[in-house]
Order: structure tokens, then C-alpha cells, then sequence
């Protein structure tokens, strides 16, 4: 029976049409899901290699910190010693 919208007609011919239709758009799907799944792998390897990236460099600001603690003691021993000889340098000799 065809149906005055033909359209909408059920027949063997617009039934093998949406089949392929569907084929196509099933083989797009799966391209598309394909594209997807290596463009999460990409992510993923993108983000590790930024996450060791940001684990180096946070090591070298630890020891950028230590050197410059390390800087920070020295450079005040120093000035302890520089003002202890100031302070001793004013005494008079001893004899």
C-alpha cells in the first residue's frame, strides 16, 4: 500500500536508501568515536608529559630554594664575623 505522502511511502527501494543512509552515518559514528579516542590519547600523553615537566621544575625550585637559604646563612655568618673584628678592632691592644 503506498501512501499519498511519498515521502513517508514503505517500499523496498526507500528502504534499502535508509539502510545505506544508516551505513554511512553507522561508519561516520565509528570515525568520529576513532577520532575521539586518539584525541584523548593525545590528551593524556600531553598531560603526563606536562605533569613531569611541572614535578622537574618544581625539584629545581626546591633547590634554587636551598641554594639561596644556603646564600642567606653564609652571607650572615659573615656579617656576624665582619662585625665581631669591627667590634674587637675598637679594643685597645693587649700587652
Amino acid at each position: 500500500m503506498v501512501h499519498k505522502d511519498k515521502e513517508y511511502c514503505i517500499n523496498e527501494s526507500r528502504i534499502t536508501k535508509l539502510e545505506t543512509k544508516v551505513e554511512e552515518h553507522t561508519e561516520d559514528i565509528e570515525e568520529l568515536e576513532n577520532e575521539d579516542k586518539e584525541i584523548k590519547k593525545t590528551h593524556h600523553r600531553d598531560f603526563v608529559s606536562f605533569r613531569n615537566q611541572m614535578n622537574e621544575l618544581q625539584g629545581e625550585l626546591i633547590s634554587i630554594n636551598s641554594s639561596i637559604k644556603t646564600l642567606i646563612t653564609v652571607v650572615t655568618v659573615i656579617g656576624v664575623l665582619v662585625a665581631i673584628l669591627e667590634v674587637i678592632s675598637r679594643f685597645p691592644p693587649f700587652h
